[in-house]
């Protein structure tokens, strides 16, 4: 569901490019078989340039997007990143917006009313991550912000319709 175009999406893009995404280890399972990792010494695999994806809970980023969306608790952030077809483990909505200079990288959801597909930049959307989910193909620089709550509240339906 569209619920809202993003608050500071210029601003937040400049955020994204000038961060650095550290890779992840926790999420080579989303990432596909074809997603390029390395080795660390201790034997953990990581995602390698130029697919990234890191979790914060603090930070530049997550107070900005904490200004539109007060109820979530930590954002998993997205570099280049393709996912396959998965599920999550958290509970109620995630909220999904797409910023860069790419064309495709929607996302497909399997939901029980049929096969949903977010794909304008700088809009929020919100779909429930229990539902099988992936990246559309992309060519060009793309970053995905997924914000979530491990606690489950009433969310609204639109931004700025907030209830607790």
């Amino acid at each position: 569901m569209d619920v809202g175009p993003v608050a500071n999406a210029s601003h937040l893009l400049t955020l994204l490019r000038a961060r650095g995404f550290r890779g992840s280890s926790t999420r080579l399972n989303i990432a596909g078989p074809d997603a390029e990792t390395w080795t660390h010494h201790g034997g953990r695999k990581f995602l390698k340039e130029p697919v990234l994806s890191d979790v914060v809970k603090s930070g530049v980023i997550f107070r900005v997007v904490r200004e539109q969306l007060p109820w979530i608790d930590r954002l998993t952030l997205n570099k280049n990143l393709k996912c396959a077809k998965h599920k999550d483990k958290n509970e109620g909505f995630s909220y999904i917006c797409f910023l860069g200079d790419c064309s495709g990288g929607g996302l497909f959801v399997e939901s029980p009313d049929g096969l949903l597909h977010f794909n304008e930049k700088g809009r929020w959307y919100r779909y429930n991550g229990r539902w099988p989910h992936w990246t559309e193909d992309f060519e060009g620089e793309r970053y995905a912000i997924v914000a979530l709550s491990l606690i489950h509240i009433s969310e609204p339906t639109r931004l700025g319709m907030i209830s607790y």
